[in-house]
This record gives structure tokens, C-alpha cells and sequence, in this order.
């Protein structure tokens, strides 16, 4: 039996593997990692109102902030209380460290401002003002936008099937300048992407900007400091506009695009729209910009550039193409669309990786090794001779002959093709694209390449956490899961990189938005990715099966339950752990409208059996494997919950969260309609699928994971569901019989209610289907489905076989929440007050982590040393936590600081 024996050590300073900290002072830090909007000194900012965020690096126990000051100025000099000329706070009583709204002097278009904080302790100390940060306001209003759209005036051909990719446009212009100006600020977009040189040199766009979004709708601009790029005399622009999602391909739209075209959904050419804002230090100001007076060509060196097909370079067209190519582009004045300043990080490289081995040799084809399945692009330097054609070929796996497996690629070529410009060594580095992939094939070369270097990119979040224990399997697991998620964030969350989908799928990311939140600081992106949600809405109020939406969004992809519930899970998710009421307020009414649209078909009896879409169930649970599956596997093939069971337990979750947002917004009587129709359907379900032998619908481990999750089980019949859910797990040998949408479920509920230990051997085990059994054939990422490969039989069905999707990488919430144990208080968002819940069992002796949330860094080590439970917990400063005891009753409310904890601990009590 386990002993209540509790000790409690309060520490000053915490230990070296959980956090380095500065000694104690007898006054509070000063406010750190100031961040605007979510970013970190945003180059323009869209809202009139913009939010500060920072954290609190107090070391010392019980350090909580009482009140704060913020200045905010437009410069540097005038960031002193009494002549800040923006905004002067005065001392605000307040502990808030995050979500506070700017509420100075009206704000203008393009104004840059400085600011800092500091804060007060609980003593009333002051501290030292803190670092100095900047932001700049965008522009902010539809006539702030001076330049027009340009685009090559020769017509494109008509779109279709069989059309090609065009080459990319090239546009410039020519101008004086007779001073070295003070400022300079570039803000551009295109309906495609784009790259910008100022004399030459380029200006640091992102790779792939900017990021998908309905180009009918909202188009994103960004905002780049041109002043160091301009000197004294005639000056050069010239922007390079590429396909990208605008004109290009994207996945699906051969089937589901009205005419069932190849590429163009949105245009067939890309367009470009920039404005360079010139000051000079006597207040005069001039602006160039994107008009009539442009020029542009297709001649340049890049023959196409494609998301998903590559690109074509022949190097022998890099200089400047001849002056007969070049004509005045078509320029038109700014649409229907909205312009507004990219809100999240961009998509940009983050890493590179040399291969890992010698390449080997088939034939004339050189095979490349990464060790590690990513998303982005391959530069290569070989020796060749000029006009000679080198193809790097791009894919996920080797098949059983040691050859480039590309079969599940479907319809994404992912070749880069180059003809070399001059006999010697060649550089080629692709633009405009990106591929999935581990290896790749070079051809065409005489010799070995010089060198071949990967180019990993994501959107440029900030990785939020760590996780280490004592099983390799589970610590593989983690690092597979997040070079998933970094793959899959090129500015909204795909499905898979590398086939011809790479549609942001609500479903998937339903299920794994707290994982992605937990890797991930994920606030600016998912800012981003629902306004997109929003405008794929249908009319009828039906959210998207995936979001931006090109295919008729009235007519298909919409309205299934749990890919739809994306837009009530999500959005609350981000409430829990950013703390974001005004995300909440934006988002609110497509929640209700959804709501609102399953009660209208379904309330005759509450159960969500009509308008159900495309109704994938839990998908990829154990009754899609293939026949040909292993001989030691599962003896019965049952996986799928009913799906009138899964629709209706969704809409019950759905419209609680709904009502709770309407709770979180003060907005009561919205309050009062949800709860009541999710009391209805709560009724509905249990009437309908909660037997009284505790059988939950069709007797499924995803119906248990379902019902225990939504706490759809009236507590009467709690000991016969969970007596259910141990059959469930025996009858598969202790195996997994779940989909994408119930299997993390499944284990945090089995961790929450008496089965740790099974949860712990399910997700260690190396036998399939389990995430070993993927890692033991060479996983590095998470694969789509259980079955994806198997020895013996090979690989699944290449029409949908990504080995990089994140849905079944969901279980990273149970890595985070229930083995090293932390965990949001939903009272409480933005964790400001949190939980601690370790995980220990027979198969872990320790595991350490940390979680980096918005107010500060949570950081957790425990271990088992004969019969004593020992942890380590450190609290940021400004919140507070709860402990519970493991498999006891225990519970210690931590204060900030470090905390050292043990107690008598018996592993043969864990169940």
C-alpha cells in the first residue's frame, strides 16, 4: 500500500537540471521576453489595439506580480514616465503579465514604437524597467494602400487539365534617390509567392510568402525594413512572383475543383502588389510603388516553380534577361479582398542537414540518406557541363530493392529539375516549392555532387517543451511527433507534406491542437489558420472538412462531425493555453452558427444522426488495415465506434464548449441556450448508447475513449464502464483498435481512471499496431496509418500512405499530461494556475520535461528510487499549481519557486 507520507521542500533556487536561474534579489526582475501580438517586435501589426505579453524571471519563492506600468513612444529617448508621447500607463494594479490591450494616443499607419514595462512585487517593490521592444502599426486602412496589383500582360493560356506550370513573372523598376533617406519601409504581397531584391540584394523574405489563405477573401502582407538595402543614386526593385497556392496546384483540385482543373483555382498568373514608404530626416517623405510604370517578364532563369510538381531552372538564363523581353505590365487597383498584415510567424528554414551516409549508387543515380523524414528543400553543388539536365528527386522511403520510393506520392512529381549554366561547379537551390521527404535520387551528374545539403523549414514558431523518461521508445515518440508538427505548419496544419493533398484538415488537427500547443508556441499561427476556418464557413453555418477551402465550400468538404467540431475544439483550446478571450470573441459566432446548424437537423431527438457530411468516423482505426496484416496480430479487426455514437458525443462536447465560451464572455443568455441543448443531447446519448451493463454503443475501445473523454457516463454507471473499457482492451490483446480521433483519448482516459499502467504498456510496446512498431521499421516522423509499412507484406496502399501525419502523434498530450505530468487548469487559463499529475509506473523509472507557457517556463523531473517517489517541480513566478500524490490522495498547492518533494512509494500498487 502506498504510505501518505508527504515531504515538501521549498527550495530558493531550483535545481540545475530543471532551470538556471539567477540568485535571489531583494527586488522583483525585470519583465523579460516582451513580446506584441504574440511576435516578437512585429514588423506591422494589423489591429488599432494591439496586445502585450511578457514574462516574470523571479527566482524567489511566493514572486508574484501586484501591479505594472507600461510606456510606449516613438523613440527610444522618450521612454521615460511624463513624456512617453504614445502611451504613459501609470502604475496599474494588476498581476496580468499577458492580453494587455494597448490604450494610448490614436495610432497612425506605418508609425514604429518602443516600449517597456516593469512591474511591482508583492512587497510593492518596483522593478528595473525591463528590456526595450519595438512594434510597427500596418496599414491599417484600405486607402493607406497606394500601390496597385501588377501583372504580366501576356495572357496566360486557359486553364485545364493538361496546361503546364508557367514560368514565374519578373517585374521591376527603376528610381532616384539624391539622399540617403532615414527610414525606409517596404510593405508587399502577391497572389502567389514572392521574392524581392532592392540593388541585388535580397531583403529577407520568408521562403514561401505569404502563407495560403482565400485570395477572394484576405490576402497577407508583410512589412521589411528596406533602409539598409538603398543608397545615393538610381535604384533597382525587382520582385520575383511564383504560382504558389494561388496559381499553381493544389492537392484534390483534379477531383473537386469546379471543371476539375490542374491549377490556377484562384488565377492563372501570380500578381504582386509593394509599396516602399522612403522619410528623410527633414520630415519630407516619397513612396515607390507598384503601378503602370513597372515592367515584367517571364524570361528568367526558373522555367516553372510548383508546390507540388518542383521546379524547372536552367541556369543558362541568369542574367539579365534580354531588354526585348521585358513589357508594361497590367496593374489594377486593390479588390474585394482584404490586405492585412501577416499575424503569425512566416515559413522560413530552421535547419540544415548533411546527409548521414555516403551515397549509394543505382546506376547513374546517386541515392542520399537525411536519417530523418522533413519538409523543404535540397541545395546541391555539382561540377557539370553547361546544358547538362540533373534531376533531384525527392521521397519518404527506400522500397525492398533499395530504390526511391515514390509510389505514394500519387500525383506530386517533387522533382527539381536543373540545366547547368556553365561547365565547372554549379550552384542550384530551389525557390517557390517544397517537398516530403528522408531521401532523395540525384541524376544527371557526371561525378558525385560536390555537396548536398537539406533545408528543413516550418513556420517559425518557437518550440515550447521538452520530454525525456526512461523508455527509448516514448523518448523516440516525442522527437517523431514534433519533426511531424514542423513539417506539417507551413502555414496552416496539412495533413501531409508530400503527396498531392497538403490540405489543412480539420479533423486531424482536432484531435492533435493541445500536442501541437504543447510543442509548439502556436498562439500567432492558429490566429492565422481560424480566420481561415471562418471564411471557409459554409452559409448554413457548417464548418469546413478542411481549412482554406477552394472547392465550392457550400456544396462539398463540409459539415462532418469531429472535422467540423475543429472549429469549436480548436479556438477553446487556444482560450485554455493563451488565455486568448479576444481570439474567443472573433471566433464565437461561427461556433454558435454550428451549433446552430446540427440542432436545426437533428432536433427531433438530439442525436446527430442527419447532415452528417462526409462522416469519416474515427478514421484509420483497426478495420481499415490491410488483410495481409501481421500473423501475431490483433485476432479480431472491430475498431470503428458507431458513427451516429461518434456525431452525437461530438455535438455534446461542441455545444458545452460553446457554452462555455459564451460563460467566458459575459454573453448569458447564450450561456443559458447552449448548456440546455447540450443537456438534451448528453440526455440523448446515454438514453441511446450507455447500456446497463455498461456497454458503451458498439462496444469499441474509441466508444469508451469517447465517452469517459466528454464524461458522457452518468456517474451511476462509471464501475460497469470501466469494467467495459478493461474487456475492450483484453478482447484486443491489449492492443489499439483506434483511429486518429480516439486513440490519445484512449490512453489519457485509461491513465485518468485506474489503467496507467496498461496505457504506459500500450504505448511502449514494439508490436503492431503501436508507435514502436512504426519506429522499429525506420519511422522518424509519425506515419498515417497503423499499417503503413509492415515487414512481410510491405507498404499500404500508395493512394493514401503518408509516413508524415500528425493525427496519430496526438498521444503527445498524454506524454505531457499524464507520465511527466503537467497539465492546464481549464479555471484558469493561460495557465496561471496549473497541474501536476507524474505518471510514474512498473515500466518508468523517471521523466523529466518542461513546458514553456505563455507566463513562464513549468519545468518537472521525478524518478522512483527504491520505494521513495521523488519530484522536482518548478512554478513560474505570477502562478500557482496544484501536486497530486501519484495512484494516492494526496494534493500540495505550490507557490512560485523550485519544490522538492518525496514520499514512500510502493510500485506494486500501480494499476
Amino acid at each position: 500500500m502506498v504510505r501518505k507520507t508527504l515531504v515538501l521542500l521549498c527550495l530558493c533556487a531550483p535545481p540545475v537540471l530543471l532551470q538556471n536561474s539567477p540568485l535571489p534579489d531583494s527586488r522583483p526582475s525585470p519583465p523579460e521576453s516582451l513580446r506584441c501580438e504574440y511576435l516578437v517586435n512585429p514588423a506591422a501589426v494589423q489591429s488599432a489595439t494591439p496586445r502585450f505579453f511578457w514574462k516574470l524571471n523571479d527566482p524567489r519563492p511566493g514572486a508574484r506580480q501586484t501591479a505594472w506600468q507600461i510606456l510606449v513612444a516613438t523613440s527610444p529617448e522618450k521612454l521615460v514616465p511624463g513624456l512617453a508621447d504614445r502611451w504613459d500607463s501609470g502604475k496599474v494594479n494588476s498581476d496580468e503579465t499577458i492580453q494587455i490591450e494597448y490604450a494610448g494616443a490614436r495610432v497612425r499607419s506605418g508609425e514604429i514604437n518602443y516600449w517597456k514595462a516593469r512591474v511591482w512585487d508583492a512587497d510593492g517593490m518596483p522593478s528595473p524597467w525591463g528590456e526595450i521592444a519595438t512594434f510597427r502599426f500596418g496599414l491599417l486602412k484600405p486607402e493607406d494602400w497606394r500601390a496597385r496589383w501588377i501583372r504580366h500582360a501576356e495572357p496566360a493560356p486557359d486553364r485545364g487539365r493538361g496546361d503546364g506550370a508557367l514560368p514565374p513573372v519578373l517585374f521591376k523598376t527603376n528610381f532616384m534617390l539624391e539622399r540617403k533617406p532615414a527610414r525606409a519601409t517596404l510593405y508587399a504581397a502577391a497572389r502567389g509567392l514572392y521574392d524581392i531584391k532592392i540593388n541585388g540584394r535580397e531583403i529577407g523574405v520568408p521562403e514561401l510568402a505569404p502563407d495560403w489563405t482565400d485570395y477572394n477573401q484576405t490576402i497577407q502582407y508583410r512589412a521589411f525594413d528596406a533602409a539598409p538595402f538603398l543608397t545615393v543614386g538610381e535604384q533597382k526593385i525587382t520582385i520575383l512572383a511564383g504560382d504558389g497556392w494561388y496559381s499553381g496546384r493544389i492537392g484534390m483540385a483534379e477531383s473537386f475543383a469546379p471543371g476539375k482543373i490542374k491549377r490556377g483555382i484562384y488565377g492563372r498568373r501570380p500578381e504582386a502588389i509593394a509599396q516602399l514608404q522612403i522619410e528623410f530626416d527633414d520630415g519630407k517623405s516619397i513612396v515607390i510603388k507598384t503601378d503602370e510604370q513597372w515592367k515584367s517578364t517571364t524570361e528568367g532563369p526558373f522555367r516553372s516553380a510548383d508546390l507540388l510538381d518542383g521546379i524547372v531552372y536552367d541556369g543558362r538564363r541568369e542574367d539579365e534577361p534580354p531588354a526585348a523581353s521585358w513589357r508594361p505590365v497590367l496593374a489594377s487597383a486593390p479588390g474585394g479582398e482584404k490586405l492585412v498584415a501577416q499575424p503569425n510567424e512566416p515559413v522560413d528554414i530552421f535547419e540544415s542537414r548533411a546527409p548521414v551516409s555516403p551515397p549509394r549508387m543505382k546506376g547513374d543515380t546517386y541515392i542520399y540518406d537525411f536519417g530523418q523524414n522533413l519538409v523543404g528543400i535540397v541545395e546541391i553543388a555539382v561540377s557539370a557541363k553547361k546544358g547538362a539536365g540533373i534531376a533531384v528527386r525527392h521521397g519518404e522511403a527506400l522500397d525492398d530493392y533499395g530504390e526511391l520510393y515514390t509510389a505514394n506520392l500519387r500525383g506530386a512529381p517533387q522533382v527539381d529539375r536543373y540545366i547547368a549554366g556553365r561547365d565547372g561547379p554549379n550552384l542550384f537551390r530551389p525557390k517557390f516549392t517544397f517537398h516530403g521527404f528522408r531521401y532523395i535520387s540525384i541524376s544527371g551528374c557526371d561525378a558525385p555532387p560536390v555537396s548536398v545539403t537539406a533545408l528543413a523549414m516550418r513556420s517559425n514558431a518557437r518550440e515550447s517543451s521538452h520530454f525525456e523518461c526512461s523508455n527509448a521508445i516514448l523518448n523516440k515518440l516525442w522527437r517523431n511527433i514534433l519533426w511531424t508538427l514542423r513539417g506539417n505548419t507551413l502555414g496552416v496544419p496539412t495533413d501531409c507534406p508530400q503527396r498531392d493533398e497538403r490540405l489543412g484538415w480539420m479533423g486531424d488537427m482536432q484531435a492533435f491542437s493541445r500536442t501541437a500547443m504543447l510543442q509548439m508556441d502556436l498562439a500567432a499561427f492558429f490566429t492565422k489558420w481560424l480566420a481561415d476556418v471562418r471564411e471557409a464557413q459554409a452559409a448554413d453555418g457548417r464548418f469546413p472538412d478542411f481549412a482554406p477551402h477552394p472547392f465550392q465550400k457550400n456544396d462539398q468538404f463540409a459539415g462532418t462531425p469531429a472535422w467540423g467540431d475543429a472549429g469549436v475544439f480548436v479556438p477553446w483550446d487556444c482560450y485554455i493555453y493563451y488565455a486568448d478571450r479576444r481570439l474567443l470573441e472573433e471566433h464565437f459566432d461561427a461556433a454558435r452558427r454550428w451549433i446552430d446548424y446540427i440542432y436545426g437537423k437533428n432536433d427531433n431527438n438530439y442525436l446527430w444522426r442527419n447532415g452528417r457530411g462526409n462522416d469519416y468516423g474515427d478514421w484509420l482505426n483497426a478495420s481499415t488495415f490491410s488483410a495481409a496484416a501481421p500473423s501475431d496480430g490483433p485476432a479480431a479487426i472491430r475498431g470503428d465506434i458507431a458513427k451516429d455514437a461518434l456525431a452525437s458525443a461530438f455535438f455534446v462536447q461542441s455545444a458545452r464548449l460553446v457554452a462555455k465560451m459564451a460563460g467566458a464572455l459575459g454573453r448569458s443568455a447564450d450561456e443559458k441556450k447552449y448548456k440546455q441543448i447540450a443537456s438534451l443531447a448528453f440526455g440523448a446519448f446515454v438514453n441511446e448508447f450507455v447500456r446497463d451493463d455498461g456497454r458503451i454503443a458498439n462496444h469499441t475501445q474509441s466508444a469508451y475513449a469517447l465517452a469517459l473523454t466528454f464524461q458522457l457516463v452518468p456517474p451511476e454507471s462509471m464501475p460497469k464502464v470501466k469494467e467495459s473499457l478493461a474487456v475492450s482492451l483484453d478482447e484486443y490483446k491489449g492492443r489499439l483498435s483506434t483511429g486518429i480521433q480516439t486513440t490519445h483519448r484512449l490512453l489519457i482516459e485509461c491513465s485518468r481512471n485506474g489503467f496507467h499502467e496498461k496505457a504506459v504498456e500500450i504505448a511502449t510496446s514494439r508490436t503492431f499496431p503501436s508507435w514502436g512498431y512504426m519506429i522499429d521499421h525506420g519511422a522518424t516522423t509519425i506515419w498515417e496509418r497503423w499499417d503503413g509499412y509492415v515487414a512481410g507484406r510491405g507498404f499500404q496502399d500508395p493512394g493514401m500512405n503518408s509516413m508524415n501525419h500528425y493525427a496519430l502523434g496526438s498521444v503527445g498530450q498524454w506524454l505531457m499530461n499524464c507520465v511527466l505530468g503537467i497539465e492546464p487548469d481549464e479555471n484558469a487559463p493561460g495557465f496561471k494556475h496549473f497541474n501536476i499529475r507524474p505518471g510514474p509506473s512498473e515500466r518508468l523509472d523517471w521523466a523529466g520535461g518542461y513546458y514553456d507557457s505563455i507566463r513562464g517556463r513549468i519545468s518537472v523531473r521525478w524518478r522512483i528510487d527504491g520505494r521513495r517517489f521523488i519530484a522536482d517541480v518548478v512554478v513560474p513566478a505570477n502562478t500557482s499549481a496544484t501536486f497530486f500524490q501519484p495512484d494516492g490522495p494526496a494534493r500540495r498547492e505550490l507557490a512560485p519557486g523550485a519544490h522538492h518533494l518525496e514520499f514512500d512509494w510502493d510500485r506494486r500498487t500501480v494499476r
